[in-house]
């Protein structure tokens, strides 16, 4: 069985093709952008009536309650459980959204951001990390879009590859994949 990864936005699949890719996963993986939450939501259920593959949906939380979270969750595990059977979809939920992977850890992205990533940055990436990145990148003269493989290896895939999101991620794409290899 082949395994399709759908994200809500280019800049997700970004960084998942790079994180979600050899040598992490072995077996065929696509990663598709969405143009927004609904419209991942609306692909992955659409996948998963039309096709045998298995189906991942990473969608951001654009939240840092942890309930609140598994409760968006719940919700979109019933839709995508509606369609299919509980062993070919599952949803990524990150918190508070993906960019959140590179501030995982904080002594990486104090070497990574130098001095630029102060207190308040450092505050405000809980909360914001994608606002933080794009700020810290245009300090200098770095547009985020441009620069996510850049970001990528500053911070070592590998290591990128152990924040837990990423970690159960390329598991289910694993697990997934694993007949397609075989």
């Amino acid at each position: 069985m082949n395994c399709m990864v759908i994200t809500a936005g280019e800049t997700d699949a970004a960084i998942i093709r790079r994180l979600v890719a050899p040598p992490a996963v072995r077996g065929p993986v696509a990663v598709i952008a969405a143009a927004g939450r609904s419209s991942a939501v609306s692909q992955a259920r659409s996948y998963l009536i039309t096709r045998p593959d298995a189906v991942a949906l990473l969608v951001d939380a654009d939240t840092t309650d942890v309930r609140r979270a598994s409760e968006m969750k719940s919700d979109l595990d019933a839709l995508l459980h509606m369609i299919a059977a509980s062993s070919r979809s599952e949803v990524f939920m990150a918190l508070p959204s993906i960019e959140a992977v590179f501030f995982y850890n904080r002594e990486t992205a104090m070497r990574v951001f130098g001095a630029d990533y102060d207190t308040e940055q450092r505050v405000r990436s809980e909360f914001q990390p994608k606002v933080v990145i794009e700020g810290l990148l245009r300090r200098q003269g770095k547009r985020y879009s441009e620069s996510i493989g850049e970001l990528i290896d500053a911070f070592g895939p590998d290591q990128l590859r152990q924040v837990p999101l990423i970690t159960n991620l390329i598991a289910f794409t694993r697990r997934s994949t694993a007949a397609a290899v075989a």
